[in-house]
């Protein structure tokens, strides 16, 4: 397959879930999930045959760069740069397609529409927040598991997961006496919060309501005159 059309492929992607233009950086980031997903699906085999890397912080392709700027000089993606960029700051530099070019869909190359799905849904998730990309690519994808910089990334280890490989966990049965025992101690604790909590604040008597009703009537009325006349 033409590893190019992949790179059209995946710039269609994003623009159909409107966050192109991508920055390099994330363009070879989705190119490289690309083939994770599709190890996934295919035994440990990817669909690019790139050479990845653990470079620069993550994974790296030499050859995906190339392709990158070989779409460039043809033409066929456009190359601009972002507002933040610096001056000779390739990283800045962000990627559409060229407005003449309807590419081939992921789906049209072959590639299989779980793995088309996958793509659509982190893009839909991370957006434009390359943090949250870097994130996940660096610490939670396959290849990256315990990977030096500097080595070549494995991709063996990316196997769809079966739930049917997973073991059932048979749980231990909770004998009846002991949960007699238990519930009885339980009773017991309550019981005694009870107590305290009758301790602490009283029985409540018709003195208490009465006092709490006068409480809340109106105020008496202020400005009376008059004698008082205590008795012995």
């Amino acid at each position: 397959m033409d590893n190019q059309q992949l790179i059209l492929a995946i710039i269609q992607e994003a623009q159909n879930s409107g966050i192109a233009p991508l920055l390099k950086t994330a363009l070879v980031k989705y190119l490289y999930l690309l083939d994770v997903y599709v190890a996934e699906e295919q035994q440990g085999k990817t669909q690019s045959y790139w050479v990845w890397q653990f470079l620069h912080y993550g994974p790296f392709s030499v050859n995906a760069i190339k392709d990158i700027e070989a779409l460039t000089l043809t033409k066929k993606i456009v190359e601009t740069s972002s507002a933040s960029s610096l001056e000779n700051d390739k990283d800045f530099v962000l990627y559409n397609i060229a407005d003449y070019q309807r590419p081939p869909s992921l789906i049209e190359l072959g590639i299989p529409g779980s793995v088309r799905l996958k793509i659509q849904s982190d893009m839909k998730r991370y957006g434009q927040n390359l943090t949250k990309l870097l994130d996940y690519v660096y610490f939670k994808t396959d290849p990256m598991h315990n990977a030096k910089p500097g080595e070549i990334l494995n991709f063996s280890d990316c196997i769809k997961k079966n739930p049917a490989d997973y073991r059932t966990v048979q749980m231990k049965k909770i004998p009846s006496n002991a949960i007699k025992k238990t519930r009885n101690k339980l009773r017991e604790l309550i019981e005694i919060r009870t107590q305290k909590s009758e301790i602490i604040h009283g029985q409540y008597d018709d003195i208490y309501y009465s006092g709490l009703k006068a409480l809340n009537e109106e105020p008496l009325p202020t400005g009376l005159r008059g004698k008082a006349k205590l008795n012995d």
